[in-house]
């Protein structure tokens, strides 16, 4: 009787014993998870961190542009003709244009009569 009283101890303390190992197990897999959790957190906050610091290096760059002074600066402001002036010109060039062109055609109109009439 002893030996099947032992038995049943023994029974009850294995089963026991495998409700233990199945919380460690559940624990252990939710830490992995857990673990797992943390890695990708940390890799998003190195991959936040990169981009934080390439803008924070571009606004950096942005504002020592900005005062610096500029490579192009204004020696004078420019003159423009006024419309009447260019007019004008425009007028007298297009009148001297003419008559060069009808002096022209006239002298090769006048050569060809010589040569007709030699």
């Amino acid at each position: 009787m002893e030996a099947k009283a032992q038995l049943a101890r023994t029974i009850e303390h294995g089963s026991k014993l495998r409700e233990e190992l199945d919380r460690h197990d559940t624990a252990a897999t939710g830490i992995g998870r857990k673990q797992l959790n943390l890695e990708d957190m940390r890799g998003e906050l190195a991959r936040t961190r990169e981009l934080y610091d390439a803008v924070s290096k571009r606004i950096s760059e942005i504002e020592i542009e900005n005062r610096r002074p500029a490579r192009i600066s204004i020696v004078q402001r420019a003159s423009s003709v006024s419309i009447k002036r260019a007019r004008k010109g425009m007028a007298m060039a297009m009148l001297l244009g003419g008559l060069v062109l009808a002096v022209l055609f006239l002298i090769r109109c006048g050569n060809r009569g010589a040569r007709n009439s030699g």
